[in-house]
């Protein structure tokens, strides 16, 4: 944790401010409640399903108004197949879904600030510090290449793309974003 919030303070901007916010999930004076890590087996993660995906190694309670935020439920076996630094990247990425960052939107900031810390990805660190606009064919090309170069698979990209692409209708090259982004997967698979 302490990785991720002190490179979000180095970086200018909404990212120093979103390290502030985090930190103080930790701070027993600005969040009384204290934050949960509950470790969990496999078994029991299916229970937990509206929280995360299937298959998950790690999901977020991000909720506010459900008891259990803000957790961070922690899969046992699947955590322990990761490195240290896969855990706490895992970790970190999770606990930005806290301060409402979700995948579905227009701005996949988790994926971005996993990257520009954990991954010392300078355009993603970029982008953290501007974002740019769903409907900019250079960030989804961004987004497409960082995914292609970590771990995440490229449902990722198309995901994120598919759900902003609906989540704003009115905007007129959504189509030709998801277009552009299945052809950078194609030229990826091929």
């Amino acid at each position: 944790m302490k990785t991720g919030i002190q490179c979000l303070e180095r970086e200018s901007g909404a990212a120093a401010a979103t390290a502030h916010r985090l930190a103080g999930f930790f701070n027993p004076q600005r969040n009384p409640r204290g934050a949960r890590i509950i470790c969990t087996n496999a078994a029991e993660a299916r229970v937990y399903e509206l929280f995360g995906s299937e298959g998950a190694k790690a999901f977020a309670v991000a909720d506010r108004s459900m008891p259990e935020f803000p957790s961070l439920y922690l899969v046992k076996e699947l955590m322990a197949r990761e490195s240290a630094n896969g855990r706490k990247t895992i970790m970190f990425h999770e606990m930005l879904h806290w301060l409402g960052y979700v995948h579905d939107t227009e701005f996949d900031y988790a994926y971005l600030a996993e990257a520009c810390c954990f991954g010392s990805n300078s355009e993603a660190c970029a982008m953290l510090n501007s974002p740019p606009a769903v409907t900019d064919e250079r960030y989804h090309e961004a987004f497409a290449k960082l995914v292609r170069s970590g771990k995440n698979s490229p449902i990722v990209a198309l995901t994120a793309v598919w759900n902003a692409a609906f989540a704003a209708p009115g905007r007129s090259n959504g189509r030709l974003i998801m277009v552009s982004l299945l052809e950078s997967d194609y030229r990826w698979s091929a």
